[in-house]
């Protein structure tokens, strides 16, 4: 197989499309366009990160490991061959490779400049790999807290609906829904988005939902509305809290931040979107859902954000609920 380090149109047009695959949340039909690489005997590392990344998101450590083995093979010291290979092991429940992997990975950055991000994450994975586990609770804890963050990035569109924002969410936090409204939970994933997309759609089952908030969940609510419908991520902490404590299984324990509030009811979308030619972490409320909660006109005329009304996937769903 040859390795390509250097650009090829042809192969930048299939990670292009396995980009824009991604974005939709299409990860196994991009992992399948990444794999027609291999198939043609082109072995192109970005690409080959790529698809190890999006098994890892689809939970297929092994199919991640075997490809991150390749990429080592030719990129021995490659810090995020390295980073990712230790990770990897770690989730295996390896700690000896994943402690491996770790010290090559910081002797592969000695002496260089590392990005302060890289080196929070590098930082993050040494706690969980050296650090002594002395409480179950606190590592699942950190497990959780982990998984629910890989959710709070999976790419977002900047005016999602609401059918949009439930695919990016847990199976789990969907059944937590079902369970929280009374809902018997249809079989199959799709078949519960509907229910929960049709009880939102009831005038009356959107406002005991949202006349069911706090005062801070409501709050946030209202001053995502008085912004257009949405903010970046980095501005809601100073004003609400963060995530940070909420989990991930929010089948069986509620999160407490305000933002969890709203996000585990689907009446906010969190991902991260492309705002102003960079990727942001974003909380939106769905469009549909925006054009139904009420707050006074003045309020309204302040946002600084106005949605297209042509989008495509917008329904006028009825009855409007007020703040």
């Amino acid at each position: 197989m040859a390795i390509s380090q250097e650009q090829d149109e042809a192969v930048e047009q299939v990670l292009e499309r396995a980009r824009a695959l991604r974005a939709e949340g299409k990860y196994a039909e991009a992992i399948d366009l990444l794999g027609s690489l291999e198939e043609e005997g082109k072995f192109y590392p970005p690409a080959v990160m790529m698809q190890a990344n999006l098994y890892r998101t689809l939970g297929k450590l092994e199919e991640e490991r075997h490809l991150l083995k390749l990429l080592e093979a030719v990129y021995p010291e490659e810090p995020t061959v390295l980073f990712n290979l230790s990770g990897v092991w770690w989730e295996l429940g390896d700690n000896e490779k994943a402690r491996f992997y770790l010290a090559r990975l910081e002797e592969s950055l000695e002496g260089r400049e590392v990005a302060p991000e890289f080196q929070e994450k590098v930082n993050w994975l040494k706690r969980q790999v050296e650090g002594p586990v002395v409480d179950v609770d606190v590592l699942l804890q950190a497990v959780a807290e982990k998984w629910r963050e890989e959710v709070e990035v999976k790419p977002l569109p900047v005016d999602p609906g609401l059918a949009r924002g439930l695919k990016n969410m847990p199976a789990i936090w969907l059944n937590g829904m079902c369970a929280e409204w009374g809902i018997e939970p249809a079989r199959t994933r799709q078949k519960r988005e509907k229910q929960i997309i049709a009880h939102l759609g009831d005038a009356g089952n959107l406002e005991r939902t949202v006349t069911g908030l706090d005062e801070e969940s409501t709050a946030l609510l209202r001053y995502l509305l008085e912004n257009g419908g949405w903010r970046r991520i980095n501005a809601v902490p100073r004003k609400f809290g963060s995530l940070e404590g909420d989990g991930y299984f929010w089948n069986e324990r509620r999160p407490t931040s305000p933002l969890g509030a709203l996000w585990s009811r689907a009446l906010v979308c969190v991902g991260q979107a492309r705002i102003d030619g960079r990727h942001c972490r974003i909380t939106i409320i769905p469009v549909e859902l925006r054009e139904r909660l009420s707050l006074p006109r003045d309020s309204l005329s302040k946002s600084r954000y106005r949605p297209s009304t042509a989008h495509g996937r917008r329904r006028h769903l009825g009855g409007r609920t007020s703040l």
